[in-house]
């Protein structure tokens, strides 16, 4: 499971202390909430995964944790060194995803949400009716804030989203400020203020109006998540057939006889090619200015294969894909598969077939690709075993269309 803007809780397994609760975020930094009855004192903590390892590292007082996540995704387990030697069995339980700001704002911009007191809370002294509204999620931060019966309430008012997938309301007559997050199930969660303390829980449902039978009633009801639309994925026409595997080139080998004769068809783009799985920066800039002279559009989950390594988790394929994902309107979908079981290289002679490629990926985020369009990407395809076995999962586990591109083919 790719950790990435997950949160978890880490429970001391022998006592209710050293418990925490942590988001996993970009750069190895880790937000995380300390106990109550310790103060912050500057506490800091890094992670680190590779593979299924888990290392944490928090500052003040110096505190290791080292785990192993679970073939579930949903935990980890392993042992926190203290810095006077001690060592705590702990466990870590997977809470939920995380979304981003960007991620927030595609999903809520321009929606209109019934929000309403939720049912298992009761408000003394106050109907739920009257604390129910209509809302409208505006560009530029604006708000169009309204009671059930249409009347507008406050003017000006606005929103503010934040990198950890939350957002705040101000309403400017005073009745109240809420803040929530929005849900992986396409619903709002939160907690409103009015001006004398008062404090509720509130959740949020995305609408539409549409005219009754009598064609002047207006019914509320649940809008389903908007499915983007796949005919702009491509800029050119060359790529939008989803049947095949597209690519920018031709990879040619470097070695003709290995170790003894060079292939002199290898060229400038295969060395690109080399370069880029190692990760080096002038081959990432390369292939990500090709890509994006291609692609266009939004709302699409952009994936990768995973490599036949289970253990070999940052390649550049996949960072390739992170930096096309921070464009505006694409969806980072690189913690959605993940290779469960090491396949043995073709180069070796192991068997590539897709059925094998199948036994050893699997989906871990469904919700995220539910009845979206995907980009998959892979960096070099020889059969397109790989890739034909990865869109297969993909739709089999509710993706609308895939797409799948490779950087090159072998020739």
């Amino acid at each position: 499971m790719d950790l990435l803007n997950t949160k978890w809780f880490l429970r001391n397994t022998k006592s209710h202390s050293l418990n925490f609760i942590v988001v996993f975020r970009w750069n190895g930094v880790l937000d995380l909430n300390l106990p109550l009855n310790r103060r912050n004192s500057g506490q800091s903590a890094k992670w680190l995964q590779n593979g299924n390892k888990v290392t944490i590292t928090f500052s003040n007082p110096k505190l290791e944790y080292s785990g192993i996540i679970n073939e579930d995704g949903n935990s980890f387990s392993g042992l926190a060194v203290e810095h006077t030697g001690g060592k705590i069995e702990f466990k870590g339980q997977f809470i939920e995803k995380i979304l981003n700001a960007n991620a927030l704002s595609r999903e809520i911009l321009n929606g209109r949400w019934h929000l309403m007191m939720s049912k298992d809370f009761e408000f003394k002294n106050m109907e739920s009716r009257k604390t129910e509204r209509i809302a409208k999620f505006l560009t530029g931060e604006k708000l169009d804030f309204r009671d059930l019966d249409g009347k507008e309430i406050g003017r000006s008012n606005l929103w503010f989203h934040n990198i950890y997938g939350g957002f705040t309301i101000k309403v400017n007559d005073g009745f109240a400020n809420y803040e929530g997050k929005l849900l992986h199930n396409g619903t709002i969660d939160g907690t409103a203020r009015n001006t004398k303390g008062a404090k509720w829980f509130f959740k949020g449902e995305k609408i539409v109006e549409k005219l009754g039978e009598d064609d002047n009633e207006k019914t509320i009801f649940v809008e389903e998540p908007a499915i983007p639309t796949d005919s702009k994925v491509f800029a050119q026409d060359e790529f939008c057939d989803d049947t095949q595997i597209s690519s920018l080139g031709n990879y040619h080998k470097y070695w003709e006889v290995y170790k003894e004769v060079v292939n002199p068809g290898f060229d400038e783009f295969s060395r690109k090619i080399l370069r880029l799985k190692e990760g080096e920066g002038d081959a990432m800039a390369f292939f990500l200015k090709k890509l994006n002279a291609i692609l266009a559009g939004e709302g699409f989950v952009i994936c990768y294969v995973p490599s036949s390594d289970k253990d070999k988790i940052s390649t550049g394929i996949r960072t390739l894909c992170k930096k096309l994902a921070t464009s505006d309107g694409r969806i980072d979908g690189t913690g959605c598969v993940v290779r469960h079981k090491t396949v043995p290289k073709a180069a070796h002679g192991g068997r590539r077939s897709i059925d094998v490629h199948i036994n050893s990926l699997k989906i871990v985020d469904h919700v995220l690709i539910k009845d979206k369009i995907i980009l998959l990407l892979d960096d070099v395809t020889t059969t397109g075993s790989s890739l034909q076995a990865t869109k297969r999962l993909l739709i089999n586990a509710g993706a609308k269309k895939v797409y799948c591109f490779a950087l090159a083919q072998t020739n």
